[in-house]
């Protein structure tokens, strides 16, 4: 079994493998079929397809496994810490660390996520792979906000969550009446709590109502980036999902960095989750914003740039007519991600064979590599790259 530090693992490209699926409450069930394995009850929400950060704690809990051409495997975080420089280029060590500051993710969405934001500097793409027809997610404000009257209601709901969680009983219910998805009456819960879960319930419906509504469609692109009051650009506050259920669902790759994740309001859900709306607001732009503000217009071609920032470039890459596409990693870590076909990756080291649904690392010392298809991929790369 070759060690860490055998230069053959930095002269290939890798297979990113056994990818946990995360549960969440908002999640479908889907992303077990996207990702080849056998069907389950559980609804996952989300995969993590490259995660090698420490300072991450769910990307510290699920580090990446590669697998070399040759079958050989290795943990991720075994190989940056042998090879920094070789795996992530000089660049990306000098400015980072030994970690990978990329947390691509395929997101199976059937219920509504948090109003959540992320730090400053931290937007995030997002590729629709599958849409149902009510399939839409939430993001930015439509008219500056004013953060005092808002952080005051939702702080408010947060009061009242404790005494409606132990009241309840049946958790699934109460969240589906309080997003408006069952009309069932509120009978079980205490006459006393009825008023709190309605103003919950009202307060749901006005949070949304202040966001824009971009429907989803497979194939768009949307960059989830607004500059801030310090003029960086950030994640613009959003939701993704809605309350339709299935049909409501949608696959999607996520490409953002690693890091904390705050959230502003979570739809008055049992059981309570972290909440901490006014560092999510202190972190996020608030002025006002439009649905276009946030689509990419996908260039004709073999390859197109989707987003390109200070903390990552993302390209959408579709070979035409069976001809390679040719690439080069640039002396800096990429991930590559199929979303379409089947994909061919071959470089001096090595070759590698993926399907939709799968992802690779491509480490900086790989140099010139080539794509042949028939495939639609994103590839990504840290920071922001020519």
């Amino acid at each position: 079994m070759p060690t860490s530090s055998d230069p053959a693992w930095s002269s290939a490209p890798l297979a990113l493998i056994e990818a946990p699926l995360i549960p969440r409450p908002w999640g479908g069930l889907r992303l077990a079929e996207l990702k080849g394995e056998p069907a389950s009850a559980e609804r996952r929400g989300e995969s993590f397809e490259a995660a090698c950060d420490p300072t991450d704690g769910e990307a510290a809990a699920h580090p990446s496994t590669v697998a070399h051409p040759n079958g050989n495997r290795a943990a991720l975080p075994a190989l940056l810490a042998a090879q920094d420089v070789a795996m992530l280029g000089a660049e990306v060590v000098a400015q980072e660390g030994p970690r990978l500051p990329l947390l691509p993710k395929f997101l199976d969405v059937a219920g509504l996520l948090s109003v959540q934001a992320h730090p400053p500097g931290n937007p995030e793409l997002y590729v629709v792979l599958e849409a149902g027809p009510k399939a839409a997610l939430y993001l930015g404000f439509k008219e500056t906000l004013d953060p005092a009257p808002w952080l005051a209601r939702w702080q408010d709901g947060l009061k009242k969550l404790p005494a409606l969680q132990a009241a309840a009983g049946d958790f699934d219910a109460f969240n589906r009446w309080s997003l408006g998805k069952d009309s069932a009456s509120l009978a079980s819960l205490p006459e006393a709590l009825r008023a709190d879960a309605e103003s919950l319930r009202q307060l749901n419906r006005d949070t949304l109502e202040i966001m824009n509504r971009l429907p989803l469609k497979a194939g768009e692109v949307l960059f989830n980036a607004q500059e801030d009051a310090a003029g960086r650009l950030s994640a613009a506050v959003h939701a993704l999902g809605t309350a339709h259920g299935d049909a409501g669902q949608a696959l999607i790759l996520e490409i953002r960095r690693p890091g904390v994740t705050f959230r502003a309001w979570d739809h008055g859900r049992l059981p309570q989750r972290n909440v901490d709306p006014a560092t999510a607001l202190a972190a996020s732009p608030l002025q006002a914003s439009c649905p276009n503000d946030f689509k990419v217009t996908i260039r004709p071609g073999p390859t197109a740039c989707l987003a390109r920032c200070e903390a990552f470039t993302a390209w959408r890459l579709a070979p035409e007519d069976g001809a390679p596409l040719q690439r080069d990693t640039q002396e800096r870590v990429r991930t590559l991600h199929v979303l379409e076909g089947t994909a061919l990756i071959e470089s001096a080291g090595g070759a590698l064979r993926l399907r939709r649904g799968q992802s690779a690392l491509l480490p900086a010392r790989l140099g010139s590599w080539t794509l042949t298809g028939p495939a639609v991929a994103v590839e990504a790369a840290p920071g922001a790259v020519p």
